[in-house]
């Protein structure tokens, strides 16, 4: 979300002056109040502050409203602070609040003049099967889908885990070999490897054993199968592929053996930058358009917006970078694409930037 800070408000309600800051907002802290094919138009949000041991709310209400003497609509925001030290719930005056560093100067409510939102709502590209209101625009953990496999992972390791604290060696001692001929034990009796027989042990069993040693067989391969399995379901349903988590021969894989090996990985990276690249453009727009509004300096909202997300984890860059070497050197690709490529500018950018050229291999 987009907000300016030390600014004013004029007569009219609007900001002039100051910076425009980013604050970022939890899921549990947004409630959406309008939206339309996932697209938030409206929406409350919520900001915990403690002061001098108290607990304060802010509730920021972005919503549309008319925009007078016009048939266009701008964002107002509305903001309401109430104290919730005991779950009262009591809403203070803008005479109160100025008296909280963290809300003083705040305005009850600015109008923005523009139809344009300061807030953009991220989600993951997974479908909410969560909410029982299909039309939610609010979105899912990447794990949401996977909280079965979590949870029989956790029972599987609780099992293994006892395993060994049940499974351990046991000796069991006939009752006269616990103490000396002074009466003082043999062993410490805080050992929880040494078991006393029943007294009338020998007599019963007809057994001349003193001590019987008892060692438990340990499932551990049954255990280790079990969660290495599930930990690939996990992988799978979390959309990393079923060989992201595993570790073979004491070695982790490496990025090209992941791309090569886990497609399932790249495709869905991919699937969710097509809903943050979109996230990013509007952030930017609106970081931007606030500045506009407030009189920075030098900002078009005409400017041109690139974002280059780096895959590097999961890709082998030096490798690709090597062949795109190859590839200009034997002309199948243009250095203005190579530079725009590796070196963050447009073509344009690019081919004025491009040395003279004297042949040679490119470094």
């Amino acid at each position: 979300m987009v907000y300016v800070k030390d600014s004013q408000v004029d007569n009219d309600g609007r900001l002039t002056g100051g910076t425009v800051g980013i604050n970022y907002v939890e899921a549990g802290n947004i409630f959406p109040t309008s939206w339309e094919n996932k697209r938030v138009t409206e929406c409350i949000f919520t900001f915990v502050k403690t002061y001098k041991r108290k607990r304060y709310i802010l509730f920021q209400y972005h919503r549309l409203a008319p925009l007078q003497d016009t048939d266009k609509k701008q964002y107002v925001i509305e903001n309401m602070v109430v104290e919730d030290t005991n779950g009262s719930g009591r809403e203070l005056e803008l005479e109160e609040w100025n008296q909280i560093p963290h809300f003083a100067g705040l305005a009850p409510q600015l109008e923005t003049g523009s139809d344009q939102p300061m807030f953009v709502i991220d989600r993951l590209n997974i479908v909410n099967n969560v909410d029982a209101d299909s039309s939610s625009p609010m979105g899912v953990a990447l794990f949401s889908n996977a909280i079965d496999v979590l949870r029989k992972i956790d029972l599987e390791y609780d099992s293994y885990a006892n395993e060994f604290s049940l499974g351990r060696k046991r000796i069991f001692v006939a009752p006269e070999f616990l103490s000396n001929v002074n009466g003082e034990p043999v062993f410490d009796p805080e050992d929880t490897v040494f078991y006393e027989l029943p007294e009338d042990y020998f007599t019963k069993s007809g057994s001349k054993e003193a001590m019987r040693e008892v060692n438990m067989e340990l499932r551990v391969e049954e255990h280790s199968k079990a969660i290495q399995d599930d930990i690939k379901m996990l992988g799978k349903k979390c959309g990393f592929g079923t060989d992201r988590y595993v570790f073979e021969n004491g070695q982790a894989k490496t990025a090209t053996e992941v791309i090569s090996e886990n497609s399932d990985m790249y495709r869905s990276l991919q699937k969710h930058e097509l809903i943050l690249e979109r996230v990013l453009l509007q952030l930017i727009q609106a970081i931007i358009h606030t500045g506009i509004q407030i009189g920075i300096p030098g900002l078009s909202e005409e400017a041109e917006i690139l974002i280059h997300f780096d895959d590097s984890i999961i890709q082998d860059k030096e490798a690709e970078r090597s062949q795109d070497r190859q590839d200009v050197a034997m002309g199948a690709m243009p250095l203005a694409e190579y530079r725009a490529k590796w070196y963050g500018e447009t073509l344009e950018e690019a081919e004025k930037n491009l040395p003279a050229q004297d042949g040679g291999i490119i470094e």
